[in-house]
């Protein structure tokens, strides 16, 4: 029988959007411990399964909680799973999700997979990564593979088995694949004539069919393509639109074709 597993992410950026405060100090210091407790004391009491992603990319500076002190931002996740494990929501499944575009730190911030009395503190690990403009065009294997080597070593030492998938992927709009000269002059005169898809859609339409043969290939056993535009802050650049939804035939078409008849979630 299949069904769904609804995943919440949580931002506890309680000022605004992007408001840089000591988000992981008010953590630890057990400011919200109320909010989390009566949030695991009402998923107890439904008792659907559920999947929570606090505190997400925590290895890149884009949320306040990002690029902190890495056992403080250990203590935070820990005792985030204390709470729920001493409520005994254990229908909620705690994930840990790092971007995989800087994977040179993310065992930095690894808060273990169990706790000093044995309560596991993650059950699933999921990657975010995406294909920007200010990062250029990699290959699924490029962004993802040293990410995925990472945390599958890390997860290898949890005694149990902890599902590894990616969370969020996306490409942005007007990002061009590394092609030949003569392969980018054929681009713009196909671009030229055509009535029909620019070669720009086609880069797009291509990468993503070769991410989903990608995580078929590599044991990726979920993956969520972040399908809407959104307005953001990329470190201490000024915020910008990034752009990618699935809105051309091309991309579309590449997501139904790549999707069809496979299990993403196993």
């Amino acid at each position: 029988m299949m069904g769904a597993v609804p995943t919440v992410t949580w931002e506890p950026d309680p000022n605004g959007p992007r408001d840089h405060q000591n988000i992981i100090a008010r953590i630890n210091s057990g400011e919200w411990d109320f909010y989390f407790t009566d949030f695991f004391r009402q998923a107890k009491a439904w008792n659907g399964s559920m999947i929570l992603r606090p505190l997400h990319e925590m290895n890149i500076p884009t949320y306040p909680w990002g690029m902190t002190v890495p056992d403080e931002y250990k203590t935070a996740f820990r005792r985030i799973a204390k709470i729920r494990n001493d409520v005994g929501a254990n229908n909620v499944l705690l994930a840990w999700s790092p971007d995989a575009s800087s994977p040179y730190n993310i065992a930095d911030y690894w808060p273990g997979a169990n706790d000093s009395r044995g309560r596991s503190v993650i059950e699933v690990i999921g990657l975010d990564g995406y294909i920007r403009r200010e990062s250029g065009w990699k290959s699924p294997g490029a962004l993802f593979e040293s990410a995925l080597d990472q945390v599958r070593r890390l997860a290898a030492g949890a005694g149990r088995d902890i599902p590894i998938g990616v969370f969020e992927f996306g490409y942005e709009d007007g990002v061009r694949a590394n092609k030949s000269f003569f392969g980018r002059a054929w681009d713009t005169v196909t671009d030229f004539f055509s009535t029909h898809q620019p070669s720009v859609d086609q880069d797009k339409a291509e990468w993503i069919k070769e991410a989903y043969e990608y995580f078929a290939d590599n044991d990726v056993r979920f993956s969520f393509y972040f399908n809407q535009n959104k307005h953001e802050r990329m470190g201490e650049q000024e915020p910008r639109p990034y752009f990618y939804a699935l809105n051309s035939d091309a991309t579309q078409l590449a997501f139904r074709d790549a999707t069809a008849g496979r299990k993403f979630v196993k």
